[in-house]
C-alpha cells in the first residue's frame, strides 16, 4: 500500500499539466452521502457452472465473467451436503486494497473461505474492479485507468451485485433468503458499502473495517487525484460506510482486535455504537490479541459463522420480513477477549 501511495503522490507533474480540461466530476458534493441506484448497474452474462476441482476437501467452480472492461473471476465453493433451496450463502470480497483500487483473488484469501464451506455455506468469493496489477504500477495513464475504473463499479459494488445475482441464477442449492456478505479490512468496508445498497442479504459480517474512508487517504494523494478526477474526494466519501449508517439494508456483525496495528480498534467500536444509535441492528465482537489479521481467522470467523447459523431466513414465517428481522434467539453484544 506504501508503495503505491508513494507513486500517486509524485506523479509527474508536467504529464499531469498536459491533460485536456476537466470534466463533470464523477460524484457531486450532493451526492456524497446518497446511494447508488443499483437498477443502473452493468451486468456480465453469466455462464453455466464449470466442472470442480477439490481444495482441502471441498469443491471449487472457477468461473470466468465476461465484461465490456474484461474479464473478472468467482471462486464458487459447494458443499458436499448442499441442499437445493435449502443452503445458506456467503459472498465474500477480497481483502489488501487500499480503497483507491480494486483487488483480484489469490491462494492467501481461501483462508478466509474455506471455513465458511466447511460450515456448510456456499461461498461465492468475487473480485473488484480497479485493481493496480504490479507490472502497470509505472505510468500515470495506467494508474488513473484503475482510478477510474474502481469508481466506475462504485467501489465494487458492481462486482458484489453480479456474485449475488450469479448465485440466485446459476447456483440451485442457495436458499435465496439466507445470503450473507462477508469481509476483512478493506473488503470489510466494500462489504458494508454493499450492505448498506442491498436488502436481499440476509446480514453482513465487517472484520476489522475501514469506517471512514477519506481519513485513511493522505491529503496530498487525494489532492493529486482529485486534480485528474474530479469528484474524487466526493467519491471517497460515498464509499465510506460512516455517510451511510441510517442506510444499512440487513443485520451487521462487526469484529475487531483491540491489538490492531493497522485499524484502530477505537473506530470500530465507535461505530458499533454509531450503528446503535441509528437503530440499526449490530452484533459487536471483539478478541484482545491476535493483531488485524490472526484475530480474525481464529476468533473472527467462527463467531460470525455460528452468528449467521443462527439468524432464521429472511422473511421466515412469524419473523419480521423487513431487515432488521431478529435472530431466532436474540444476540446479545459480547466482550470477548
Amino acid at each position: 500500500m506504501t508503495m503505491l501511495l508513494t507513486l500517486i503522490a509524485t506523479l509527474s507533474r508536467p504529464a499531469l499539466q498536459d491533460k485536456p480540461a476537466a470534466p463533470a466530476p464523477i460524484v457531486t458534493t450532493a451526492e456524497q452521502t446518497t446511494l447508488w441506484p443499483l437498477a443502473k448497474l452493468a451486468r456480465p452474462k453469466f455462464p453455466d457452472l464449470p466442472a470442480a476441482t477439490q481444495v482441502e476437501g471441498v469443491a471449487c467452480h472457477a468461473v470466468e465473467l465476461a465484461w465490456p472492461r474484461g474479464a473478472s473471476k468467482l471462486w464458487i465453493y459447494v458443499p458436499a451436503d448442499a441442499k437445493p433451496k435449502a443452503t445458506p450463502c456467503v459472498l465474500v470480497a477480497p481483502a489488501g486494497s487500499n480503497l483507491m483500487f480494486g483487488m483480484t483473488l489469490g491462494d492467501g484469501d481461501r483462508a478466509e473461505h474455506l471455513p465458511w464451506a466447511k460450515a456448510g455455506f456456499v461461498v461465492v468469493a468475487y473480485e473488484l474492479e480497479g485493481a493496480m496489477p504490479e507490472e502497470d504500477r509505472q505510468t500515470d495513464e495506467n494508474v488513473f485507468r484503475q482510478l477510474h475504473r474502481f469508481a466506475d463499479s462504485w467501489a465494487g459494488i458492481q462486482d458484489a451485485e453480479a456474485a449475488l445475482e450469479y448465485a440466485l441464477a446459476k447456483l440451485p442449492m442457495v436458499d435465496p433468503a439466507r445470503v450473507f456478505a462477508a469481509g476483512h479490512s478493506s473488503a470489510a468496508t466494500a462489504t458494508m458499502l454493499f450492505a448498506q445498497h442491498e436488502p436481499r442479504l440476509r446480514g453482513a459480517c465487517a472484520f476489522m473495517p475501514i469506517v471512514d474512508v477519506p481519513t485513511r487517504i493522505p491529503d496530498e494523494t487525494e489532492a493529486t487525484i482529485e486534480a485528474q478526477i474530479p469528484g474524487w474526494s466526493a467519491f471517497l466519501a460515498r464509499i465510506s460506510p460512516d455517510r451511510h449508517v441510517t442506510d444499512l439494508r440487513v443485520p451487521l456483525f462487526l469484529f475487531g482486535a483491540e491489538d490492531d496495528d493497522n485499524v484502530r480498534y477505537a473506530d470500530v467500536a465507535a461505530f458499533a455504537e454509531k450503528v446503535r444509535g441509528s437503530k440499526r441492528e449490530v452484533v459487536f465482537e471483539h478478541a484482545a490479541e491476535g493483531g488485524h489479521y490472526q484475530a480474525m481467522i481464529d476468533a473472527g470467523l467462527p463467531r460470525a459463522i455460528a452468528w449467521a447459523q443462527a439468524l432464521p431466513p429472511r422473511g421466515a414465517p412469524g419473523k419480521p420480513a423487513d431487515a432488521q428481522g431478529k435472530p431466532a434467539k436474540p444476540a446479545k453484544e459480547k466482550s470477548k477477549g
